[in-house]
């Protein structure tokens, strides 16, 4: 319905755009039908409907929605978590991770980024990407997903770099000090910029000069400031200029 709306609008004539903004109403109206509790019922039901876009969908609200969120959908997301759709079983596992953080949730997350059907769907390793950023605190998580450091994909690589975030975990740690050598420059540029905050003076620093001869001005510039800020003193010429 919003590709549709969105191809409409960019028609000419009054008719079409007054169409557009009821194809808009109409996805409102849905989503927030949906987040009734008392239809919670029909939600489950549709979550096991033969059409997998019907069942993303019903899916995805149960993930997010936190007024339909209940363990009374725990059976159904359970079943969901083996369907064939890859994107019904991430959104499976991320409801049941936000119901109760059942660890299933993250082995199918795991098996979600190694399964070879799933290296085809773009759109379910996005999607699964969110999850994986609400896993960071959980203990371990770094050392099970550490091997998308070497995804073909580079916003997966990317993905696992923001997982990372302010992490003393030394799996972590290794993970940016490795991003600073991507073939991406997205991958490097984060990694140079996110490794300050992760307590590794010693070893970000040697990592990071070497950043400093970069092909890319951005990541050079990043290395820099990233350099300044874990020694002012020594790095004072690559601070911010006066």
């Amino acid at each position: 319905v919003r590709r549709q709306a969105h191809k409409i609008e960019f028609q000419a004539g009054p008719l079409r755009r007054w169409w557009c903004r009821l194809l808009d109403v109409k996805v409102i109206v849905v989503r927030e039908v949906f987040a009734d509790k008392e239809i919670l019922p029909l939600v489950m039901s549709l979550a096991e409907d033969s059409d997998p876009e019907v069942r993303v969908f019903c899916l995805s609200n149960l993930a997010w929605d936190s007024r339909i969120r209940d363990e009374a959908a725990l059976p159904v997301l359970h079943r969901a978590i083996d369907d064939r759709d890859p994107r019904c079983r991430v959104w499976a596992a991320h409801a049941i991770w936000f119901i109760n953080g059942d660890q299933i949730a993250i082995d199918t997350l795991e098996r979600h980024f190694k399964d070879e059907q799933s290296r085809h769907n773009a759109d379910g390793r996005e999607e699964a990407i969110p999850l994986l950023h609400e896993m960071r605190s959980e203990a371990g998580i770094l050392q099970r997903f550490a091997f998308l450091a070497k995804d073909p994909d580079e916003v997966i690589r990317l993905a696992l770099i923001d997982t990372v975030w302010v992490s003393s975990d030394p799996v972590g740690q290794r993970i940016l000090i490795d991003g600073l050598g991507d073939s991406e420059k997205s991958v490097r540029l984060r990694a140079a910029y996110m490794i300050r905050y992760c307590g590794i003076r010693t070893q970000a620093i040697p990592a990071l000069e070497k950043v400093l001869n970069d092909n890319d001005p951005e990541v050079r510039r990043i290395a820099g400031e990233s350099l300044f800020y874990l020694d002012p003193f020594r790095f004072r010429h690559l601070g911010p200029k006066k």
